[in-house]
């Protein structure tokens, strides 16, 4: 279990940076849903932001590593189909999306897990 919101936050981050060769793009959702059932004693609050800023950083930087590889070409062109967007644009756009997904999904499997179990659990609340 994981109790600390670092190692929750690390964990994340590592198999989110691993397994984005594995699992197509909803995985932004499924793997911060996973790790966020898993986590205790991490507050909703801290699963949210964390989720996020782990999401955007991955995200921002393989669009950002991807974008390099070929020049900036692909991203420029796509940028002028959105209103003459630059590739910067694209990519902390892109970083905002995955954070936005990986907040869904980290909320989602925290409060899957702290959903009432049995009826005399929600006769408590």
């Amino acid at each position: 279990m994981i109790k600390n919101p670092f190692i929750y936050f690390t964990v994340l981050t590592a198999l989110m940076t691993f397994t984005y060769q594995l699992i197509p793009w909803w995985g932004v959702f499924a793997i911060p849903m996973i790790v966020g059932y898993i986590a205790k004693n991490v507050s909703s609050k801290h699963v949210i932001y964390l989720s996020a800023l782990s999401a955007f950083i991955v995200w921002s930087g393989l669009s950002w590593y991807l974008a390099d590889q070929n020049n900036y070409i692909l991203s420029s062109k796509i940028g002028s189909l959105f209103g003459g967007l630059s590739s910067w644009h694209l990519i902390i756009f892109t970083g905002i999306l995955g954070a936005f997904y990986a907040a869904l999904g980290g909320f989602l499997g925290n409060s899957i897990r702290r959903w009432p179990k049995s009826q005399s659990d929600i006769q408590r609340l």
